[in-house]
């Protein structure tokens, strides 16, 4: 099949799971709380040797980066090892320059649904870097109940540096689909990175779900972390 062709299956894909608002949006935070839960391992990207165009299938897991909306010309640079999973190399980052201002990457994630009286714990982890004059956050917007929901807004600096958002979906939602929007070049020529970029799921049990969100809103600001129990990184 084509790269446009499973591109518009993909979208037509996701646009009839948006009409069935499958992932609703419990509640939000900015900051994973602790290290508490045992994650499952649903999508990763390292972005090593591929060519950044269309859709990029996940390295580890099931999911696939939609790059069709973001605008410029997305590259690869030099990568990290930082939020790598055990055995990636520093390879290579996906690249963006300030004329991408505006746009976005679709990050689309297939999950199991529960079928219970438990909700799901997403933990979305990833590295980033920029120059000077390049994009200085990246929010993340979560698909839920019929529109996006911001979920966390990451600040990139000019080293590596790993940021974690966590968020809640119902027991039933059998996709994760997020936003990944960058914001705050100065320049067009200004330069950002992103690498190792790993969506991880939980289960949590419903009445103990509110808490672990009130939780993690309480600790918004917080530390960050570059390591989720249950997959193994760098």
């Amino acid at each position: 099949m084509s790269s446009w062709a499973t591109r518009r299956e993909r979208r037509d894909r996701r646009d009839r799971i948006q009409a069935r608002g499958a992932a609703i949006l419990l509640g939000v935070a900015t900051v994973a709380a602790s290290d508490a839960a045992q994650a499952e391992l649903v999508a990763a990207w390292n972005f090593n040797a591929v060519k950044p165009i269309g859709t990029l299938d996940a390295n580890a897991g099931k999911g696939w980066i939609d790059l069709g909306d973001i605008g410029g010309t997305a590259d690869l640079f030099s990568g990290t090892l930082d939020n790598a999973i055990d055995g990636w190399d520093a390879g290579d980052a996906l690249g963006l320059r300030g004329t991408a201002e505006g746009g976005w990457l679709t990050l689309f994630a297939g999950i199991e649904p529960s079928f219970g009286e438990q909700a799901r714990e997403v933990v979305v982890s990833f590295a980033t870097r920029r120059s000077a004059t390049g994009f200085a956050q990246l929010r993340l917007d979560a698909w839920g109940g019929g529109g996006w929901t911001e979920v966390a807004t990451a600040e990139v600096g000019a080293d590596w540096s790993v940021s974690t958002a966590t968020f809640m979906l119902s027991s039933w939602a059998t996709d994760v689909e997020l936003r990944l929007v960058p914001v705050g070049a100065t320049a067009g020529s200004g330069t950002f990175r992103l690498d190792n970029v790993v969506v991880d799921v939980s289960t949590v049990p419903a009445p103990g779900a509110l808490a672990v969100m009130g939780a993690a809103v309480a600790c918004a600001g917080g530390r960050r972390r570059d390591r989720l129990v249950g997959v193994a990184r760098r």
